[in-house]
């Protein structure tokens, strides 16, 4: 888990739910963690670092793109992400922590 805490929403491919933050229903792709501000937020997997970015909905977000391809994306972080574009990550290494950005 990149967090500790409680999972909010659901991965759900087959039936849309609803997003508090875009107000609507869809499919999600992903899991929501209900987590501590300040809390660490982890790598999931080995990987580097592909994009950092300020979303306007989605907060401070952190793309990582795995060695197996995949790619997890860590959003609603602290302003101040210690990482940088390109940057090698292992599974268990800090991304950063919860923020208030979303």
């Amino acid at each position: 888990m990149p967090a500790e805490g409680k999972i909010t929403v659901s991965f759900s491919l087959t039936e849309p739910v609803y997003s508090k933050t875009l107000d609507d229903w869809r499919i999600h792709d992903g899991i929501d963690i209900e987590a501590d501000i300040g809390s660490e937020v982890v790598a999931v997997n080995d990987g580097a670092v592909e994009e950092i970015r300020a979303d306007d909905l989605f907060g401070v977000t952190v793309v990582i793109k795995h060695t197996d391809g995949k790619r997890s994306v860590y959003s609603n972080l602290e302003d101040s992400v210690e990482l940088e574009e390109g940057q090698l990550i292992s599974q268990g290494d800090i991304v950063g922590r919860v923020g208030e950005s979303a």
